[in-house]
């Protein structure tokens, strides 16, 4: 563990989210977004595996916590992908291989990536796909919470979904 990381578990700041941009095709994402939100809500995907909870079940508290947070009302999630817009989704990947970054575009074709858990921490992916590939990709990491009702976890999944939505961390 850095010393910076250590000097923040000690002071009591380790349930902080940190998050970066890794990923950015040049699109002006939100622009996007709001031109072709009236035909559907964005989709939201998660590959991985967070605290034990299978796909459906995470893409549901994913959404809801997304949901939960917005204040535009031209932004609109759905965990159902048949019933939200058809050109562009946001993918969640949980957990997956830090090493080295995914392959975006072999997520935003439906192929997972390699999956590797850390005890100490999560870790997320937040990409917004669009009919050509990705566009922006956002990893964000907290300490591990104990539960998807952990506010740190809640706190994960907002900073990276709307920094990528927004196009920057």
């Amino acid at each position: 563990m850095g010393l910076f990381a250590s000097l923040m578990a000690l002071f009591g700041c380790d349930n902080l989210v940190t998050s970066r941009m890794v990923y950015s095709s040049g699109a002006n994402v939100m622009h996007l977004l709001q031109a072709t939100s009236g035909d559907g809500p964005l989709a939201v995907e998660v590959m991985g595996d967070a605290l034990g909870q299978d796909s459906a079940g995470l893409a549901s508290r994913v959404t809801e916590i997304m949901r939960a947070s917005t204040s535009d009302p031209w932004l609109k999630f759905e965990p159902d992908r048949t019933k939200a817009n058809g050109g562009y989704r946001m993918v969640f990947l949980f957990d997956a291989r830090t090493v080295r970054q995914p392959d975006f575009f072999a997520v935003c074709a439906g192929k997972p990536p390699r999956f590797e858990r850390d005890p100490a921490r999560i870790s997320v992916h937040a990409v917004i796909c669009g009919p050509q590939g990705p566009l922006v990709a956002i990893q964000g990491l907290v300490k591990r919470p104990v539960s998807l009702d952990d506010p740190a976890f809640g706190r994960l999944v907002v900073q990276t979904g709307y920094s990528a939505i927004r196009g920057a961390t």
